[in-house]
């Protein structure tokens, strides 16, 4: 059984949004998919625009269950945190602290990202399959910073989703 996982994200105005497959997340002052850090910067004392994006599950799989997401490596620089909830509905993003807690460090002992979303499929909680686009439930992440945030780039960062699949 062979299960393929695709990222989405999603851009603009709620009600009129647009999903777009994810290659790289990069935080930044614009709500742009794949956007350059260099090119839309984050002043220290600023929050970077709202990320919402998803996990697509497809192939060959009867369920998909037990979602867990984390900061797998990388270390913050003084006054950074990226928050992070999974399971969340689309607004409009923004700069304006969205009042999440910080991703965990470690991977959870319980699931933390919500399934399904949309299309409802199978039991709550589970993914159903076989299928071709599967959805998680919405995941936002804000990358956050202080005012004694140093200048220039912060350090790069993996996040890690492991999940069971029957």
């Amino acid at each position: 059984m062979s299960v393929t996982v695709t990222w989405k994200e999603f851009n603009g105005a709620s009600g009129s949004h647009t999903e777009n497959t994810l290659t790289v997340l990069n935080f930044g002052n614009a709500d742009v998919v794949d956007l350059s850090p260099t090119t839309y910067p984050i002043a220290a004392g600023a929050n970077s625009y709202d990320k919402y994006f998803c996990a697509v599950f497809s192939g060959s799989f009867t369920q998909i269950s037990n979602l867990k997401f984390w900061l797998a490596s990388g270390s913050y620089v003084t006054g950074e945190e990226v928050s992070f909830t999974g399971s969340i509905g689309y607004s409009t993003p923004s700069t304006v602290d969205n009042g999440d807690a910080a991703v965990v460090t470690a991977q959870p002992s319980l699931p933390n990202i919500a399934v399904p979303h949309f299309p409802p499929n199978g039991p709550e909680g589970t993914l159903s399959g076989p299928s071709n686009g599967e959805y998680t439930a919405l995941i936002r992440m804000q990358l956050q910073t202080t005012s004694s945030s140093p200048a220039g780039a912060v350090n790069s960062k993996v996040f890690a989703l492991t999940y069971d699949r029957q």
